[in-house]
Formats: C-alpha cells, structure tokens, sequence
C-alpha cells in the first residue's frame, strides 16, 4: 500500500512540472562585433572595409616566433602634454555590414612606415588608451568598445592577432558609466620590402556615447 502512494505522488510531481517555466536568463554579453552581427551573415568570415578585405587567417596560437632584438621602434601618441586631455570621440557612422548595418567608429591611431628589409618580417605592436562610455542601452551590443587592428601592404589589409573577430575592449556594464584603461599587445606578419600602414580602428553602436582618450601605440620589428 505505501508503494502504490509513493507511486502516485511521484506521477502528481512529474505532471506538476510540465510546462514550468523556469525564471529568465539575463543575456551574456557579446563577446566582438562580428558576433552580435551573426556569423551567418558573415559568409567564410570576411566582410570589406575600407582598406580592402581582411584575411582571417589560422590564430597559430600553439605556435612560437622569435627574432633579434627589435631594431626599429615606431612610437605615435595623441597627447597633448599635461595641460589638456586629447580624446577622440566614437562617431562617425561606419557601414559595418551590408545592406543597412551602421555602427559608429573611430580611427586614434594610423602609421604608415617603410620597413628594412635587413629587419624581422614579424611586427610588434603595442597600443593603449583610456576608454570612457557614458551612455548605452545595457545588455547586448550597447555599452561596449570593440577593437580592430590592421596591416596593410600593397593594399591587402591582415587583422593583428587575435583581433580577427573586431572583440570587446570595454564594457560598461552598471549604467554608471565607465573610466578604463585598456591594452592591446600583439603582432602581425609582413612583408619587410613594402610600405606598410598600421592602424587602429574603434567600434560602438549607434546607442553608445564613447571616446578614447591620451591613448599611443608602438611599433616593433
């Protein structure tokens, strides 16, 4: 007889939890541009800019280089002493995906350099900056910085490592607003015979307010 009750609770607790709905997920936050885009309307994972199209090469990360000592060294830096703080604002509208996906961007940093042929084919680069949000819906895409770097020569442009997928940099995520410090250190592979131009390009949506402010970066090779 307790069997047969024991049995009979069990199928009222099984049927009482069918169709239960459990309380809601708060979205993740997207981790790069390309993601909160959708990697099916990437087709192969390239998309143009205007410098041509990026190569999404193998990430080589189980992979090791090394060479001399560097013997060049490129240092730009968009400062203006200790009087006044030098910002670029996150602003002008960018067609980041066809037909009609708009983004707001920015370039603070842009180099171009004939490299010796004599030196390595690897190119360090190093580049820092603070980063303001001030505003943005929260969740999602909005409230982030997302960060593309790039090499071009001969007019082929090649993302910096592990920047292929243009990921987050900064993120607000209190509504409160965000002061933050941020470095990017990585490396590409060039050819030394060619002129090359190096740049760094910032990514918001059209719902954030951002800027990057007393930010450099240095060259290695």
């Amino acid at each position: 007889m307790t069997k047969k009750y024991v049995f009979f609770a069990m199928i009222l607790l099984i049927v009482s939890t069918v169709g239960a709905q459990g309380p809601a997920e708060k979205p993740g936050p997207v981790k790069s541009l390309r993601e909160a885009v959708g990697h099916e309307n990437l087709p192969d994972f390239m998309f143009k800019s205007t410098n041509g199209t990026l190569e999404c090469r193998e990430s080589g990360q189980d992979k090791a280089y090394s060479s001399k000592t560097a013997g060049v060294v490129i240092y730009s830096s968009n400062t203006s002493g200790c009087d006044n703080l030098f910002c670029t604002q996150i602003e002008e509208d960018f067609l980041y995906l066809e037909p009609n996906f708009w983004v707001l961007s920015a370039v603070p940093q842009s180099v171009i350099f004939k490299p010796s042929p004599r030196r390595s084919r690897f190119l360090e680069i190093i580049w820092s900056g603070q980063i303001n949000i001030s505003s943005g819906t929260p969740g999602g895409i909005d409230q982030q910085v997302f960060l593309r770097c790039t090499v071009t020569q001969k007019g082929v442009s090649v993302p910096c490592s592990n920047t292929c997928m243009d990921p987050t940099i900064a993120q607000e995520t209190t509504g409160d607003g965000l002061t933050k410090w941020v470095t990017y250190h990585g490396f590409v592979e060039m050819n030394p015979k060619h002129e090359a131009l190096v740049e760094i390009r910032l990514f918001a949506s059209q719902a954030t307010s951002a800027r990057v402010c007393e930010d450099t970066m240095t060259l290695k090779y």
